[in-house]
């Protein structure tokens, strides 16, 4: 039992304890950080069920976080601190019946990928590769790659932007990306589920939608905006996962696909057979 109303969860449960980032470095993403972290290891180890305490009036921006990846309400402990939690599987028929895009915030990092979830390859190049993604950067291997200081906020986020001048239409919420990192590794790695898409010209609206979450500077956002009249293509993702194999340029050929120049669908077929080479 985990609050004053007797609320038992169901399966195996998870509790984190002293989730706290220093006033310090407010803006860097590191409470994404430790939640990603979280997350991964609940989702490796097969507990069902993630839930902290927090004290509301002094940590509301906390709880507007834990909120936005699916925790929940429940009672309070020790009447003070609020019990939020969130199920990171579906429980029962009707969570797997929920539409996929909040599906994949109710569940998170759980997602769908039946035929009604769109797939799409997206090309990113190696530099702004390794800063979204440091876990799996070449930088990481470094002197210097375990220290937090020498990575942005969007290298700690969960919800990151991808921002490009691409014409491609139908991208939803809940659908799912597969980054392919070009110029060095031509290859696959990195799987996430889009949250939000927005296809914007107003530089204000992009920057409310991306800050500490692109690997863009204004400058290179005011660029991009004057060079495609069309508006600039967001995204909004969150990183579910890093594949255990890379899958290489050889292997997608073999699937009858090629280096990608800008994002492209996928079959249902392809997209199976790069999990299936990932694991």
């Amino acid at each position: 039992i985990i609050d004053d109303k007797g609320f038992r969860p169901k399966g195996s449960v998870l509790k984190l304890c002293t989730l706290k980032v220093d006033s310090d470095t407010y803006g860097h993403k590191m409470g994404e950080r430790l939640l990603h972290m979280a997350f991964s290891y609940a989702a490796q180890q097969d507990f069902s069920f993630i839930y902290l305490t927090v004290d509301e009036d002094s940590h509301p921006h906390l709880v507007g976080l834990l909120e936005s990846f699916g925790f929940k309400k429940y009672g309070h402990y020790d009447k003070r601190d609020r019990v939020l939690g969130k199920y990171i599987f579906p429980q029962t028929d009707l969570d797997k019946e929920l539409p996929k895009s909040e599906f994949a915030r109710r569940f998170y990092p759980s997602f769908k990928d039946d035929p009604s979830v769109g797939k799409y390859l997206v090309p990113i190049r190696k530099n702004y590769h390794e800063r979204l993604f440091p876990d799996i950067s070449d930088f990481r291997k470094s002197l210097l790659g375990d220290c937090p200081e020498m990575y942005g906020p969007e290298s700690n986020t969960i919800r990151k932007a991808y921002l490009c001048k691409a014409g491609v239409s139908g991208i939803v919420p809940g659908d799912l990306l597969l980054f392919y990192r070009s110029l060095d590794r031509h290859s696959v790695e990195v799987l996430g589920v889009v949250e939000d898409i927005k296809r914007l010209t107003d530089r204000d609206k992009i920057l409310q939608m991306v800050k500490g979450r692109t690997v863009y500077q204004i400058r290179e956002i005011e660029n991009l905006i004057c060079s495609n009249s069309r508006g600039i293509l967001v995204i909004c993702f969150d990183l579910i996962r890093y594949f255990d194999k890379q899958v290489g340029l050889d292997e997608l050929r073999k699937m009858g696909l090629s280096h990608p120049q800008s994002i492209c669908r996928l079959s249902d077929e392809n997209y199976t057979a790069i999990m299936e080479a990932s694991e």
